[in-house]
């Protein structure tokens, strides 16, 4: 069909060329909110369940500053990953994690 790379294309069989008007742009809108929201769920529950297994490893205090520390941190990491290229950057997440696995 030579449609564009968004989520209305899936849409076009169903509503023709209307995924280019304010049904297109709501299910892109809708896409996009979906996974930044998804992302900061998964982040958020990911801190705290992190958070708790450094407090019971390392009793490091469990709190609203160290789940900001943790974010930051790993939003830290996924921007060095993204920066430094997809291989290069996944090299890098590979080899600290390995590192921090080892000891």
């Amino acid at each position: 069909y030579n449609l564009p790379l968004t989520i209305r294309s899936a849409l076009y069989p169903i509503f023709g060329n209307r995924i280019y008007g304010p049904i297109g742009h709501t299910v892109d809108i809708a896409a996009v909110l979906g996974t930044i929201f998804g992302i900061a769920t998964t982040l958020g529950i990911g801190v705290v369940q992190l958070n708790y297994g450094l407090k019971v490893l390392f009793d490091l205090p469990q709190g609203l500053g160290v789940q900001g520390g943790l974010i930051l941190l790993s939003v830290i990491m996924a921007v060095i990953s993204a920066t430094s290229g997809v291989n290069k950057g996944i090299r890098i997440l590979s080899e600290l994690n390995v590192l921090l696995a080892l000891g």
